[in-house]
């Protein structure tokens, strides 16, 4: 709330200000001019001295700019890599016969009969 009440007051001195100069030009004449040689003294002071210590940018902005770019590049390779890794997975799985769905058909008849004799037969003993 102070955020919002912090800015529509100093939405309203800009606007206050811009109107102040709109009509100082219209009219032609400065109003309180001794007083604002002194202000613009003062702000510009206080600007130049402002942008003395302000920071200067990274010289090696390009380079780091660079680095960020090819670790997401590298990022998003990656990911559609592993995309591939997994639907080729898939196929390989689907070729050896691992991870397919069971079909409806009867197993083959040396299963069954092998299945039959281990049903009749006691523990280690063939039927001849």
């Amino acid at each position: 709330m102070g955020a919002a009440i912090a800015f529509s007051v100093t939405l309203s001195a800009l606007c206050g200000f811009l109107a102040l100069k709109h009509w100082e030009l219209r009219r032609g004449r400065v109003l309180i001019s001794k007083f604002r040689a002194k202000a613009d003294a003062l702000v510009l002071h206080y600007a130049k001295r402002l942008f003395a210590l302000a920071p200067n940018p990274r010289p090696d902005l390009a380079k780091h700019l660079l680095r960020e770019a090819a670790h997401s590049l590298t990022i998003l390779l990656l990911r559609g890599l592993h995309f591939l890794e997994r639907r080729l997975l898939k196929v390989v799985n689907m070729i050896k016969g691992r991870g397919t769905p069971a079909r409806n058909d009867s197993v083959s008849e040396f299963l069954r009969s092998v299945s039959e004799s281990k049903q009749k037969s006691p523990r280690g003993y063939i039927n001849e």
